[in-house]
């Protein structure tokens, strides 16, 4: 099987929304739950940028398993999670929903397709 064969997505929504420098540790931790990597420092972008966009953020994190993407929607009072990850066995979907559940608020998803 070669690299990114076994890739899978999976996508998690959650009402309510945290700060920036808290989601950054929760992003750390999360990695850590599901058994991942960081491969280096996160970008974070706060909308509206350049006076386009919503009112939020997005904090893109890569992963040496691929990447986590947050989207924070201020306005809606909501989060979006996506992670990618070509080690999907790792993931345990009512794990993160927990996890999510307990430091953002209510959370559904899993994986996608």
């Amino acid at each position: 099987m070669g690299l990114g064969d076994n890739k899978a997505k999976f996508l998690f929504n959650c009402q309510g929304w945290v700060p920036p420098a808290e989601m950054r540790r929760l992003a750390l931790e999360l990695i850590k739950l599901i058994g991942m990597t960081p491969a280096r420092t996160h970008p974070l972008d706060d909308y509206p940028y350049n006076g386009g966009g919503g009112n939020g953020y997005t904090l893109f994190q890569p992963l040496m398993e691929s990447y986590l993407v947050v989207d924070v929607y201020y306005d809606r009072n909501e989060t979006e999670l996506l992670i990618s990850t070509c080690m999907p066995d790792r993931l345990e979907v009512d794990d993160v929903k927990n996890f999510l559940g307990n430091r953002v608020g209510e959370t559904t998803g899993g994986k996608l397709g």
